[in-house]
């Protein structure tokens, strides 16, 4: 795994190659955004069905304007950036339909971590950066988690660390701006971004609009099975320290920043199966739980 310093990063993204970067929520495979080519090859590395949208990174709100029709709704949320929200608006035609997956739609965000700002502005064009990892796999939050095959087909990564956040961004969907939607959900909940707006804001089911939808994602190799209690036995992710159980936080951010990489952990185990100790279930916890589903679907 060669590493890269933020020159060497924006010079092979500006070649037209891919660079593993970090960002608050997981590690992101990016790539320019409004080159077909380079988006292409995100797809061809990631395994990813070319009807799934990218998500296009900025520095900041001035930086993405361009690329998407800003409703007021919209504006407001933008005020939310630096941070670990996704809005989906209508796009504008610097935007290629390789990158939104052929739809009329693009998802933006401006990401809160230091490195990858700073690489956005040396670059100095927006970069489409979904999770580094094979299509449906579990994402990378440190740079020792990355899948081999990824590494391997990029020029390098630049590591930033552990991911403050750990789950990927909220997605909001702003295309109708009477009727905010939350379509994956994330660190902003729905009562966060309802107080925000000053409107309500809805939860919506799979949609072609959003990545990371996928009934079955974010699965290590391992079976995940989500069971009440973990028994004396049983060894996997509990709240309780016990035989091989990788102790979890109770805290529901803490628990989101901690949970891919434990998952990462547990899938090196040798285990036949990864049993995680079901968290509370109340609002909190919701971007978890939709993580845990979906780790845990049928394959």
């Amino acid at each position: 795994m060669t590493e890269l310093s933020l020159t060497q990063a924006a010079e092979a993204l500006l070649a037209g190659h891919l660079v593993v970067i970090p960002t608050e929520t997981v590690y992101g495979l990016a790539g320019i955004a409004t080159n077909p080519d380079t988006v292409r090859q995100i797809y061809e590395v990631k395994g990813r069905p070319a009807g799934h949208p990218l998500i296009v990174h900025g520095p900041d709100f001035e930086s993405l304007e361009p690329f998407a029709i800003f409703n007021s709704t919209a504006r407001r949320a933008a005020k939310l950036w630096p941070g670990p929200i996704t809005l989906i608006l209508e796009k504008t035609e610097r935007v290629p339909l390789e990158t939104t997956g052929g739809k009329p739609t693009v998802g933006i965000r401006v990401p809160n971590h230091p490195i990858a700002l700073a690489l956005l502005r040396r670059v100095g064009q927006p970069l489409a950066a979904p999770s580094a990892n094979r299509f449906t796999r579990l994402s990378a939050t440190r740079v020792e988690d990355l899948d081999p095959e990824i590494a391997r087909q990029v020029a390098g990564v630049v590591n930033g660390g552990p991911c403050r956040v750990g789950l990927e961004s909220t997605v909001l969907d702003l295309t109708d701006e009477a009727h905010p939607t939350i379509l994956r959900e994330g660190f902003f909940t729905k009562r966060l971004l309802s107080e925000h707006l000053g409107k309500p804001v809805g939860q919506g089911g799979q949609s072609s609009r959003s990545p990371g939808t996928h009934r079955a994602h974010y699965q290590p190799q391992t079976p995940v099975e989500i069971v009440k209690v973990l028994l004396p036995t049983d060894h996997g992710l509990s709240f309780r320290k016990g035989g091989q159980n990788i102790v979890m936080p109770a805290e529901p951010a803490a628990y989101a920043a901690r949970l891919y990489a434990a998952l990462a952990e547990a899938d090196r185990m040798g285990w036949d199966t990864i049993r995680v100790e079901a968290p509370p279930d109340s609002s909190e916890w919701e971007a978890v739980w939709d993580r845990l589903r979906r780790a845990a679907a049928d394959r």
